[in-house]
């Protein structure tokens, strides 16, 4: 994944390193503003992703306990589910995507590629706020978790904001929402190798998948998770793109007028 995104973006501008860093921590409450008023700025193209987002997670709750029904019938759970946890969940928590960012700032530090440490401040910068956003809705809904109802499969027990933190907070899966929030960067970044476009967006489905198969969350949680995930990344990387073209505009004019 890291080699294949040295083939994301061009090289150096002149003098630009230095202007990398400057707002960038800033830029985390800009950014956050901007994505909570992003609704103002939606094109036609937004609102029909919008609208199948919304049809795609509702028709998920239809087969939440059907789903969860069968796992426990074919008894697909494995007593010793640490594969999963070295492997896909680290990629949910932002463990795997977080050093692969560090790595590929070095990368861009050491080629002075400032495309490659541009890509790398803003997947890390996508990841936090993902961590930030994706708790919203697990204080809202305070939805049990589906080894919290064992043996009873009850996908509908929802406690609500209103009595306090109790602990429940399967709506929606945070792994999820991580994972697909750096796939979606990543993959806007890189649109033009589709390989890694695929890739990105297989291990983030993978992800998903296996916060089912864990108990863990149950699908709705999952395809909610994925569709905003997917939408924090995406506008994540327009916010990120329109400062990073401004920047390339000034800092073409002050080189100019050198």
């Amino acid at each position: 994944m890291i080699s294949s995104s040295l083939l994301c973006r061009g090289q150096s501008s002149p003098d630009s390193s230095r202007h990398l860093w400057q707002g960038y921590f800033r830029s985390y409450l800009t950014d956050t503003r901007d994505i909570l008023l992003f609704p103002r700025e939606m094109q036609k193209k937004d609102r029909l992703f919008a609208a199948l987002s919304l049809t795609t997670v509702s028709l998920a709750f239809l087969f939440d306990e059907e789903l969860e029904s069968i796992i426990r019938h074919n008894e697909w759970r494995s007593t010793d589910d640490r594969w999963v946890d070295y492997s896909f969940s680290n990629f949910g928590n932002g463990l795997y995507p977080g050093a692969g960012a560090l790595v590929l700032y070095g990368i861009g530090l050491s080629s002075d590629n400032d495309k490659l440490k541009w890509l790398s401040m803003l997947q890390v910068k996508t990841l936090i706020l993902a961590a930030g956003f994706s708790r919203g809705p697990k204080v809202l809904a305070q939805r049990h978790r589906p080894d919290q109802t064992d043996p009873v499969i009850d996908a509908w027990n929802w406690e609500g904001p209103t009595k306090g933190l109790t602990g429940h907070y399967s709506f929606t899966s945070g792994h999820t929402f991580m994972a697909f929030s750096w796939a979606a960067v990543t993959a806007s970044a890189c649109s033009e190798n589709k390989w890694l476009v695929a890739g990105l967006y297989t291990v983030a489905g993978l992800v998903g998948a296996s916060r089912v198969y864990k108990g863990d969350h149950w699908v709705s949680d999952v395809a909610a998770g994925a569709v905003l995930g997917t939408v924090l990344g995406k506008i994540s990387f327009r916010i990120q793109e329109r400062n990073w073209q401004v920047r390339k505009l000034n800092r073409k004019t002050n080189y100019d007028r050198q």
